[in-house]
């Protein structure tokens, strides 16, 4: 596949001028606007819907895009909405960021150093511009739904002069709540994450709860302040409000790696006349629960499917499992999910 070409022609100037204008924003912009505003910059005489369609076309495979640091592209790529192909998403996976895609859309994305985070759904019905909230964008044709709401209101308004200025305002203020249902019907679909420093004091706890190994204890205390010190950076989204920002574990990595080696490899063991510490799996079950499940909310609950009836079922059988064994287990699953688990 060719590079794009190393001389700008318009539409590249005006991805340059995007792109140094776009630093600060978070959110994603109304690409039509900005090639609007671009226009005055590069010269380009034509309708802003042409130089979008231009723009658009340079940013298909935004990894083959010259003059642009990794993160420049993200930002292109996030805030203007523009699907990314399989091998940009690997390349930033391979940079130690974590990058969650959906429909070819980065709907989250935090840099390896955790400076950076950027998370939307994409709704159409919520377009920004420099950095405040589009009133008018039936202009944009990306932006369809809302036209045809503004445009059923219009055409109330010209039916006849019995929709007065308090109907227009309640209608506008109906179609706001919409959106808004939309917006956040939108945002809970994004990937669940939980904080590497949450699950580390968790497992701190959970370590004196279950009265685990010293050695054990000693790893879960150091690993909270490692991650205190070293993986704690401190964010200003809308430069009032400030915002600790944690190294975040996927629900759905930490499930599948928690039922493997749980739920499907932990041995049930006998009483035996070994000088083996040995506990009840229903309790060991019961509190990785309470301290490692049921914190994180719903969606962690989902995820592991860990029933009440499970925890009864396993109360009547008393079975029991090796106190060492679950200190290895947990002992594996951190070594996995965490850098600062370390003796």
């Amino acid at each position: 596949m060719p590079e794009v070409t190393k001389t700008p022609d318009v539409f590249e100037r005006s991805i340059q001028f995007i792109s140094r204008n776009i630093e600060k924003y978070e959110k994603p912009e109304s690409l039509l606007k900005w090639c609007e505003l671009a226009k005055s910059e590069t010269g380009y005489d034509k309708l802003a819907t042409s130089s979008q369609k231009g723009v658009k076309n340079r940013l298909e495979h935004i990894e083959f895009l010259t003059g642009y640091t990794l993160m420049q592209k993200v930002r292109l790529a996030f805030v203007l909405s523009r699907p990314v192909s399989d091998e940009f998403v690997q390349m930033l996976k391979d940079g130690g960021s974590l990058v969650e895609t959906k429909g070819k859309l980065i709907v989250f994305f935090c840099s390896s150093d955790k400076t950076c985070i950027l998370q939307s759904a994409h709704s159409k019905n919520h377009r920004m511009f420099q950095g405040k909230r589009e009133v008018n964008d039936m202009m944009d044709p990306d932006d369809k739904e809302p036209m045809e709401k503004r445009m059923k209101m219009e055409k109330e308004n010209v039916r006849g002069s019995d929709m007065d200025m308090d109907e227009v305002l309640l209608e506008v203020e109906k179609i706001s709540k919409e959106d808004s249902i939309q917006e956040e019907k939108a945002v809970e679909k994004l990937p669940a994450t939980i904080s590497l420093l949450d699950l580390s004091e968790r497992i701190e706890t959970l370590a004196i709860k279950m009265n685990l190994t010293e050695m054990f204890k000693k790893k879960a205390a150091n690993a909270v302040l490692l991650c205190k010190e070293k993986d704690q950076v401190r964010m200003d989204f809308s430069l009032r409000h400030q915002k600790w920002i944690f190294r975040r574990v996927f629900v759905d990595d930490f499930s599948v790696l928690f039922k493997s080696i749980f739920k499907s490899n932990i041995k049930r063991e006998r009483v035996s006349d070994s000088n083996e510490i040995t506990v009840k799996l229903y309790k060991v079950i019961k509190d990785l629960k309470k301290c490692l499940i049921v914190p994180f909310g719903k969606a962690m609950m989902d995820a592991v499917g860990l029933s009440d009836d499970n925890i009864t079922r396993r109360e009547e059988r008393e079975e029991k499992v090796q106190l060492k064994t679950v200190t290895t287990k947990l002992d594996g699953l951190m070594s996995i999910l965490s850098n600062f688990w370390t003796d």
